[in-house]
């Protein structure tokens, strides 16, 4: 698994060169709230706008004058297992490659985690929006951050000392210290970088999403609320200066139409908000199980942590003239639930012959690599009619348990 080295940092001051005077200010502040909301969601599907998705994560973890040393180590653990599991995989849903007009050639794929870095800091108070950002860009100018790229998504832990202040809303009506997780984006007029961040302030004492029992069942659920939407919607927050730009609306990606775009629009994770989080286990270890906030997921019209997971491992003769197709499959979604498990002979779903099965039987070693426990196997006796030594091709599909949240798991191939 790829993860680079952490680094201490001392934080600077914003050189002149960075300073507002310069910056083009247009927040459009998207507070993307992580905590169990009592609005109803309005029903419908993500729609594109148009907009970049970020299309293989690298996600950077940054701790704002947080010195506990277990914390930072259990945040960089949650993120470099998170960024190749299945709770992003299934983000591939919101590819823009069959969608015009621009950026069309986008797909979102695995990502990685990019380390992690420190920003000390004396005293306390609060930090305006407008100055993450470009404090970001500038350790990055000197050398400070490394490896930034189009795809570096910045996840900013802030100690209890210090209060992410939303700074002035369009109207130039001072917006409060409200404590609340948000992502944003910074296009620098100085660099011409562009820094993707999610401001994520100290659960313990501001728990906007007070979900489990512990701080980081809380930090984690803000985190992957904030996370899936950087990734589908990077956009949607930009600060380019004091002013709104008329072009910040070409930047929208993955939303929901039923709100005004202007005005905190539901992006991924907040259609779900009002659920309980979901869980996800990025390992065996046990300590590899998070609390992660859900998505909408469009196929399935329903809040998911990830589609199923599993393998056609092939196909075995039972040493009396039966064929068996096998493998495994689990939906995260739940746990325990033996899913169905759908095959298509010599033709892929709808073109195929199909017929169904159960993921229920004992797999150990499922259990062991995945972490999920249940049984999850499956083991399907192939019909007579293609056991004719001929060359056939039987493809394999997991059901989920949330209608229309399927997988593939693979196509095998037999005589």
């Amino acid at each position: 698994m790829k993860q680079e080295p952490s680094l201490r940092l001392l934080r600077p001051t914003v050189p002149t060169n960075l300073s507002r005077e310069l910056w083009q200010v247009a927040i459009f502040i998207l507070i993307a709230v992580g905590s169990a909301a009592t609005t109803l969601r309005a029903q419908g599907l993500l729609t594109w706008a148009g907009g970049p998705v970020v299309q293989n994560a690298r996600i950077v973890a940054i701790y704002w004058g947080i010195p506990d040393l277990d914390f930072r180590a259990q945040m960089d653990r949650f993120y470099s297992g998170i960024s190749t599991s299945s709770y992003l995989e299934w983000l591939s849903e919101y590819s823009t490659v069959s969608l015009v007009p621009n950026r069309s050639g986008q797909i979102i794929g695995s990502g990685h985690f990019g380390g992690s870095y420190v920003i000390e800091t004396k005293g306390s108070g609060n930090v305006e929006t407008t100055d993450i950002g470009p404090t970001i860009d500038h350790l990055i100018h000197i050398g400070q951050i490394h490896g930034h790229n189009a795809n570096t998504i910045y996840m900013v832990h802030f100690s209890s000392k210090w209060k992410p202040y939303l700074g002035t809303n369009l109207f130039k009506f001072p917006v409060g210290a409200l404590g609340r997780a948000y992502h944003a984006s910074y296009a620098s007029t100085f660099t011409h970088r562009t820094i993707i961040f999610a401001v994520l302030p100290d659960q313990s004492v501001y728990p906007s999403c007070s979900i489990g029992t512990s701080r980081l069942d809380a930090e984690t659920n803000c985190a992957s609320h904030e996370l899936i939407e950087a990734i589908t919607d990077p956009g949607a927050a930009t600060i380019i200066g004091a002013f709104l730009s008329e072009g910040i609306f070409q930047n929208l990606a993955w939303q929901m139409p039923a709100r005004d775009k202007l005005f905190n629009p539901w992006e991924i994770a907040d259609q779900c908000a009002d659920q309980y989080a979901g869980r996800i286990k990025t390992s065996s270890d046990s300590q590899d199980t998070y609390v992660v906030a859900k998505g909408w997921q469009n196929k399935s019209s329903s809040c998911v942590v990830s589609s199923p997971i599993g393998f056609a491992d092939g196909v075995r003769s039972d040493g009396a003239g039966m064929l068996h197709a096998y493998g495994w499959a689990v939906d995260p979604n739940s746990e325990y639930s033996q899913i169905q498990v759908h095959l298509y002979f010599d033709g892929a779903y709808p073109y195929g012959t199909g017929f169904i099965t159960y993921a229920d039987r004992d797999r150990p070693d499922v259990n062991s690599v995945t972490g999920y426990l249940g049984w999850h196997g499956f083991d399907f006796s192939i019909p007579a009619q293609y056991r004719d030594g001929k060359e056939h091709s039987v493809y394999v599909y997991a059901i989920g348990v949330n209608k229309g949240n399927n997988s593939p798991l693979g196509t095998i191939s037999f005589q």
